[in-house]
């Protein structure tokens, strides 16, 4: 009875004593998305204006280039191609500096797909911001505001770093 004793302690033990272990990996992506949105999206005065709540938004650690792009180079005459009416758009986002497009200083001259760039931090657009475009707009100083229709595109873009 001793002897079975000994032996029934002696594998229990062997049980016991191992153990066993499963690593699992846990892996995943997280996709970049940039997007910039307003509501408004046109103005229609040739003396300028404001649009409030464009929302910006990146959620790239290394942050992202913002660009304004002039399609025109100013407010383009319909019936003269590339004499323009000079203009300046600012883009201000909240507690950020400052995006000016300056086009005042072509005069009445329209130099298509005119634009400027500026990078902000990741941690200022990862909850997304909002931002103020004002354009402020002056006569042309070659030939004065024609009568007829004037036109510009202006696009805001925003692609991560």
């Amino acid at each position: 009875m001793k002897k079975f004793t000994l032996a029934a302690i002696s594998i229990a033990s062997l049980f016991a004593g191992s153990a066993s272990a499963v690593d699992i990996d846990l892996s995943g992506n997280v996709a970049t998305v940039c997007s910039v949105s307003s509501a408004t999206t046109a103005i229609t005065s040739l003396s300028g204006g404001t649009i409030s709540g464009i929302n910006m938004s990146c959620n790239d650690f290394d942050g992202a280039t913002v660009t304004m792009i002039s399609s025109e180079g100013g407010l383009q005459g319909i019936d003269s191609e590339d004499l323009v009416i000079p203009y300046k758009a600012t883009l201000t986002p909240v507690g950020l500096t400052p995006l000016v497009l300056d086009l005042m200083s072509h005069g009445a001259n329209g130099y298509n797909d005119t634009s400027v760039s500026t990078t902000y931090s990741g941690s200022s657009l990862l909850s997304g911001t909002s931002a103020e475009l004002v354009i402020t707009t002056g006569t042309s100083t070659a030939t004065g505001a024609w009568a007829g229709a004037y036109y510009d595109k202006l696009t805001i873009q925003i692609s991560a770093l």
